[in-house]
């Protein structure tokens, strides 16, 4: 299972940036493109420890791209940050660190035309992590850095959203217990100039984490992540709703049966989020399936789907797609392969799968930010670790029109398809999957605290559409969440609320 970055320092030898700019293409067929038909443009190469870890476009229809290198003069692993045009043409680039591991995870533009990139550093005199802020102008020259956390815990920052007093939130974690590797959400407000003006934290008794940040729409902020700390032993979302001074409003847990981490979040016009990121079977398999879920308004879950199975799928980030749905990005296991493809999907607003391309080359790639330039092209990056030398450059792929048919091979990755109608109901209720392959099938009805209330269904069916009831005679007046699996890996989720 994936931990946070300054846990798993070792996971690769050699990684390196990539920039996708993908085109429209139909999903009647899946897409994949090997590395030897690419369109390359080669930025400022490295032979080492290169990712990019997040793309954002400016104002200036640039891209603004942060991560970590081994590369540049290192002494170790330095914190990346560089600027683009539109076509992935490097405007400057520009390294950060110290003597041991530093990274850069997140960047926004600010409001005097700099740019202000976040994440964590190990540069400090107490050899622990810290929260790590860098601030420079418009060209990319240092104003000014500072960290913020304790002599004894490590802290790192996912997620940061510019405020209105022009100031800035920063979102992540702290473990304050290093024995017990225990942590919790932690939240800092800085004004421009990078003084602090106030921290909190959040969370229970175990492991706490935070990765997205939002403006609700009645101005509060809405901390997404994942948690260990409540009753079920295995990860679920936390959401954290908090006042814009930081005092904890509420805290919501999305619980289904199967371990959940929460990777990115998006805030859609309406007053709901869309959560992606990664589900497990249970806390000790390394197999994975990419998870879409829609939150209401009032942080209550209104469906959730996943993605490939018996395989390394993961969602990792969203944007929102013009006309509708979602563009994703995140990794794919091609046909039960070791290695996993870097892999940009997109999804309805109800979470159909709609489009996906992949693109690997025999080893490990992943894709760990999207988003979109000139309005509407997505652009994706990560690394890619493919040369048997283990050694990598800088790439960009600008063009799908010669992308490969791969056709019914990539069925794992077909999500399970579940309707429920009427909705809310009163008597009787109907549960309609569309399942890809024939598969064992549990439909189970859980209540909004994640307890089970009853077995809807138990049996082989499939491949093909299956519809199965529910009854009103013994439930309660309620929301309840049906949950749907199969022992082939997929899931999906619908919020159902009895009236009687």
């Amino acid at each position: 299972m994936r931990k946070p970055a300054f846990i798993r320092l070792s996971t690769w030898s050699a990684s390196l940036l990539v920039i996708l700019l993908l085109v429209g293409v139909d999903y009647a067929n899946d897409h994949r493109k090997p590395h030897t038909d690419r369109s390359i443009t080669t930025l400022n190469s490295g032979s080492a420890y290169d990712i990019l870890l997040s793309v954002t476009t400016v104002s200036t229809d640039e891209l603004l791209l942060t991560g970590r290198t081994s590369s540049h003069d290192a002494e170790l692993v330095d914190g990346y940050l560089a600027l683009t045009d539109s076509n992935g043409e490097p405007v400057w680039e520009e390294t950060f660190g110290g003597e041991a591991w530093d990274e850069l995870r997140v960047a926004v533009e600010g409001t005097d035309g700099g740019y202000l990139a976040a994440g964590t550093s190990e540069s400090t005199d107490n050899e622990t992590y810290d929260f790590w802020v860098v601030k420079v102008d418009a060209a990319g020259s240092l104003e000014w850095q500072t960290m913020y956390g304790s002599d004894t815990e490590d802290d790192q920052i996912d997620a940061v959203l510019p405020a209105a007093d022009g100031g800035y939130y920063l979102a992540g974690f702290t473990n304050d217990d290093l024995d017990d590797n225990r942590s919790n959400v932690f939240l800092v407000k800085i004004d421009q100039n990078g003084q602090l003006e106030w921290q909190n934290s959040y969370g229970s008794e175990r492991n706490d984490y935070c990765n997205a940040i939002a403006f609700t729409g009645d101005n509060h902020l809405l901390l997404a992540g994942s948690t260990f700390s409540y009753e079920d032993e295995h990860r679920d979302i936390h959401l954290a709703k908090v006042e814009l001074d930081g005092d904890l409003v509420s805290e919501t847990l999305i619980q289904i049966p199967h371990p959940q981490i929460c990777n990115a979040m998006v805030a859609n016009a309406d007053g709901s989020f869309t959560l992606c990121g990664e589900t497990y079977p249970d806390d000790d398999t390394e197999f994975s399936s990419a998870f879409v879920a829609r939150i209401d308004s009032d942080l209550q879950l209104d469906w959730m789907n996943t993605y490939g199975s018996n395989g390394s799928f993961a969602a990792q980030d969203i944007v929102i797609r013009p006309g509708g749905g979602y563009y994703l990005s995140g990794r794919a296991t091609p046909n039960n392969e070791v290695a996993f493809d870097g892999w940009v999907f997109t999804v309805t607003q109800n979470g159909n799968l709609d489009e996906s391309w992949e693109f690997g080359g025999g080893a490990y790639e992943e894709f760990y930010g999207i988003d979109l330039v000139s309005g509407d092209i997505p652009v994706a990056v990560g690394y890619t670790s493919y040369s048997a030398s283990r050694l990598a450059d800088f790439y960009m792929v600008i063009d799908l029109e010669d992308s490969v048919e791969v056709g019914e091979e990539r069925l794992p990755m077909m999500p399970m398809l579940m309707q429920v109608y009427p909705n809310p109901f009163n008597s009787t209720a109907m549960i309609e999957l569309d399942l890809p392959v024939r598969s064992e099938v549990q439909v189970v009805l859980y209540d909004m605290l994640g307890r089970e209330v009853t077995v809807v269904a138990d049996q082989v069916a499939g491949p093909g559409s299956q519809q199965i009831s529910i009854s009103a005679e013994t439930l309660a007046s309620g929301t309840y969440i049906v949950y749907a699996s199969t022992d082939t890996g997929h899931s999906a989720a619908r919020k159902l609320t009895l009236v009687k």
